[in-house]
């Protein structure tokens, strides 16, 4: 290799453990660096969150485990999908480029189609998370946490694909039926007692499924136990998803614990059928 010509050392974010490819010229290595360039899309850039990360140093001897480092340190970031670095030998001194290739992002975000949500209740997280722009490896990702949304909201048929419009990232929502529900079930419950607690909770086979106001409820139980005396009391309910999200099968989890400062009633059982106290129904 003739001394002036420059030579590639790390390529593609896919081979970050082997980002240096096979050895340089031996008669750069440990020669002085006199200049150390970084450019982004072929623009120098300046900026020193990125600067800090580069480890190859002016004035210091040149070396294939700073820049092994360097590229580990830029990938880390998660913002270059491609790191180039290459080296021109000078008379005593060599010349270190550094080229960056961002991850390409999506412009604004936006929603379309029937969304039965606020679109700023939607916009909000994903904002929060990814930023004003989403980078195409991070959609998927994005989709998810949408879905998640979605089903805490009761709409676990819900469907969401993804556009690309004007350089705007659109995601199509369909949010789907609310999921009705299924089969109940109870831990911490007799049998004899499920229809009082079912009538409190004000819940049946065959209704739609609202997580937000089944929780208001269990609550507003709660607290009236834990009323009673009944301070250890828990109440929790749990979810089993059909596949086409259609349907859903409830778990009640009604935990009183023992009430406190009350004596024992061996003749009157709780309307909960786990403890002989008196619970409110």
């Amino acid at each position: 290799m003739n001394r002036g010509s420059a030579w590639l050392l790390a390529v593609v974010l896919a081979c970050v453990p082997a980002s240096v490819r096979a050895a340089a010229p031996v008669d750069l290595v440990g020669q002085t660096v006199a200049v150390v360039r970084v450019f982004q899309d072929g623009v120098v850039i300046d900026d020193r969150t990125i600067l800090e990360l580069i480890e190859t140093r002016t004035s210091q001897p040149f070396s294939l485990r700073q820049v092994r480092e360097s590229v580990l340190h830029l990938f880390t970031r998660g913002y270059f999908a491609e790191v180039r670095v290459s080296a021109a030998a000078e008379p005593r001194s060599v010349v270190v480029r550094y080229d960056l290739f961002p991850v390409p992002t999506t412009g604004a975000v936006d929603f379309r189609g029937s969304l039965g949500l606020p679109a700023e209740e939607l916009l909000g997280p994903i904002t929060r998370r990814f930023g004003r722009a989403v980078r195409t490896d991070q959609i998927p990702a994005a989709v998810a946490m949408l879905e998640d949304i979605y089903q805490e909201a009761g709409r676990f048929a819900v469907r969401i694909s993804t556009d690309t419009v004007d350089g705007r990232l659109v995601f199509d929502v369909d949010q789907g039926p609310a999921a009705l529900i299924g089969h109940i079930d109870f831990r911490g419950v007799s049998d004899e007692n499920r229809p009082g607690v079912l009538r409190r909770l004000e819940l049946a086979e065959g209704v739609a499924y609202d997580p937000a106001d089944l929780e208001t409820r269990l609550d507003d139980y709660e607290a009236d136990l834990r009323g009673q005396r009944y301070y250890e009391a828990r109440l929790r309910h749990d979810v089993s998803p059909s596949p086409d999200g259609r349907v859903v099968d409830v778990v009640l989890d009604i935990q009183t614990g023992s009430p406190v400062g009350r004596k024992r009633s061996p003749a009157r059982n709780s309307m909960l059928g786990t403890q002989t106290w008196g619970v409110p129904s």
